[in-house]
């Protein structure tokens, strides 16, 4: 069997003749079978990213989904999600929101799931937890929105294909504080 290592594919400028430039990212897939195949997508014009970094900003979803399962052998753990998210999401929101979800992440998430793969974290698991712990109704279900928004994440950049169906519920803060 062969070691699988990172995937960062090769993006390069096209010339075209007859229209405009374009940034073309070259990869491998492989099947379930174990089959690799190369492919190549057309990422945009170079009008569109002038500069190569811009290019890399688009297709980096790509690039991750590639590496998913491939990244130093194994899945995608919480811990990793959660990095990402840092460094990615929480920039873009204000300064308290900012303290507010990195000290939550720090004393209460990663602690408790930050070494599990992204896949075996189930919402039993996650409710037994948050039943044992002794905080406010309240403090629960801002951990349970905090974990939820952690998944969305992880769909938006297409490192998972679910979030958990009972934290898709729109009336969650309803029954969490019933269940707690």
């Amino acid at each position: 069997m062969k070691r699988c290592r990172y995937q960062y594919g090769s993006l390069t400028k096209k010339n075209n003749r007859l229209s405009e430039d374009v940034w073309q990212f070259r990869f491998y897939e492989t099947t379930h079978e174990g089959h690799r195949y190369r492919r190549s997508i057309t990422v945009g014009t170079v009008a569109q990213y002038p500069t190569k970094t811009d290019a890399l900003r688009i297709i980096e979803p790509l690039r991750l989904r590639l590496n998913l399962h491939h990244r130093f052998g194994r899945p995608v753990s919480i811990g990793a999600l959660i990095d990402h998210y840092i460094e990615r999401e929480l920039p873009q929101r204000r300064h308290s929101t900012q303290q507010s979800h990195s000290s939550t992440l720090k004393r209460w998430i990663l602690p408790r799931w930050g070494d599990r793969p992204l896949e075996d974290v189930r919402p039993v698991a996650v409710e037994e937890w948050l039943r044992s712990l002794t905080l406010a109704p309240k403090t629960k279900v801002n951990l349970r929105s905090l974990f939820h928004l952690i998944y969305e994440h992880a769909r938006r950049w297409e490192l998972t294909e679910e979030i958990p169906s009972t934290w898709y519920d729109s009336g969650a803060v309803a029954v969490a504080y019933r269940v707690f």
